[in-house]
């Protein structure tokens, strides 16, 4: 069985998209464990809504916001299936996505220690450099930026971390525990990086499987979204203390190459937004 977990937090006008796109799904053996972390909207009372309608349907919710590392940890504690897919509210499923993605996970088991499977990933808002992109996903080793492809229509590929829905054996986290709860905060960039990491270090290998296909549909409030000056604030504290638990000394050059980095791409996209309004 595959425990599907849904944080949600003030996304109750689409969270229902979600939800119809795994109840539709051609693979019928799951559970949906929907957290809803604090919400002051109405997306627990959608979510209630729809496991009155579908048992395999299971609600919660939280008094207050939690972060989203801690829910989906909370989801773990909750959930009962061997193989755990981590949705998110701003996201569909392709009805075969997660078929495709156990057989995958099935086929692969037998010759690797398999931790994780990824499904395509066709976004509306473009990845850094995609369009000089030779690998799906490759760690730059200047910057440390996790450089990305998800929507690329390439093949089977073994890639050193992959995207937050990802369908991720429970071995994973009873071998190097949860999410990260204490060292992520703001917009909590990097906490499903730093679990893949971990996950490769105790040998786990992770695959991108494109023939299962997901759609990202980003929404402008809820979910992590925060004002721009403290998201580019917590984007670079956040990657510059992954650098230093991962890359060790490396990070003394590797933060402020990624802090150049990143201010430029910053004040450029900036600048193109001004020019295509004026």
């Amino acid at each position: 069985m595959i425990s599907v977990i849904l944080p949600v937090f003030n996304r109750g006008e689409i969270l229902g998209r979600f939800l119809d796109s795994v109840i539709s799904q051609t693979y019928q053996d799951f559970e949906v464990i929907v957290i809803d972390d604090g919400s002051e909207d109405n997306s627990y009372k959608v979510a209630a809504e729809y496991a009155k309608k579908e048992p395999r349907i299971h609600c919660f919710k939280h008094n207050k916001n939690h972060g989203l590392p801690a829910t989906r940890n909370n989801g773990i504690k909750l959930s009962k299936g061997d193989l755990i897919f981590f949705g998110e509210d701003d996201v569909v499923l392709d009805h075969k996505c997660l078929e495709i993605l156990v057989n995958t996970f099935a086929e692969l088991k037998n010759k690797y220690k398999v931790g994780a499977v990824a499904p395509r990933l066709i976004s509306d808002k473009e990845y850094n450099n995609k369009n000089c992109m030779k690998k799906v996903a490759k760690v730059d080793g200047l910057t440390g930026e996790l450089e990305q492809d998800w929507s690329t229509n390439s093949k089977l590929t073994e890639v050193p971390f992959l995207h937050a829905c990802s369908l991720i054996s429970r071995e994973v986290f009873t071998t190097i525990g949860g999410y990260n709860t204490m060292l992520y905060t703001g917009n909590y960039i990097r906490e499903e990086s730093d679990l893949y990491f971990r996950a490769r270090i105790e040998e786990f290998k992770l695959f991108f499987q494109p023939k299962a296909v997901a759609w990202h549909l980003h929404f402008a409030v809820g979910g992590t979204k925060m004002p721009l000056l403290p998201s580019n604030y917590y984007t670079i504290r956040n990657h510059s203390l992954f650098l230093i638990k991962f890359f060790g000394l490396k990070a003394i050059y590797m933060i402020p190459s990624f802090c150049i980095f990143y201010i430029f791409t910053t004040l450029k996209k900036a600048s193109s937004t001004s020019k295509a309004i004026f």
